[in-house]
């Protein structure tokens, strides 16, 4: 697998660790609950990022379609998250590149741009492609990256189980 590094010494991390916490509800009390106890079991968000770091929250922004459609990341995960990223030290940048559409509007209409304002957050619009390269790649040499990665230190996938 290539390694895509925004800092040295730091590439993509690919744990072969899984936790699953069960979560009644999309209250943010008890998600918050659910996703912290779920990174407790690997290790702590502390695990992942570092004080000073900006960290990418990337949700399924597939297209502009509300929470209750469960086509994207429900908002109140996206918030867990950005919550635990700054208690961790780090700054949350939130963004992604749907599928259909623009990721602002997409964002705005599932509820994650929302969480973005009220929390204070970067909202970043992974637009721009550009070549990455890894000669030593054994599967990839060559392949196509959003340039806006760049700008973050680490990114946390936060995918739409379907």
């Amino acid at each position: 697998m290539p390694s895509v590094q925004t800092k040295p010494g730091r590439g993509i991390i690919m744990p072969y660790e899984v936790s699953i916490q069960k979560c009644p509800a999309y209250s943010y009390d008890e998600t918050y609950r659910a996703v912290k106890d779920s990174l407790n079991l690997l290790g702590g968000m502390e695990r992942f990022v570092k004080k000073g770091e900006r960290i990418l929250l990337k949700p399924n922004l597939l297209m502009a379609k509300p929470a209750s459609s469960a086509v994207t990341t429900h908002p109140t995960v996206v918030r867990s998250l950005v919550r635990l990223v700054k208690e961790a030290g780090g700054t949350p940048v939130v963004g992604d590149s749907p599928g259909m559409g623009s990721a602002a509007k997409a964002a705005e209409a599932c509820g994650i741009m929302a969480v973005v304002r009220e929390e204070s957050c970067e909202f970043l619009d992974l637009k721009t492609a550009v070549i990455a390269e890894n000669p030593e790649g054994k599967t990839f040499r060559r392949f196509e990256i959003a340039k806006e990665l760049y700008s973050v230190d680490g990114v946390i996938n936060i995918p739409k189980l379907k």
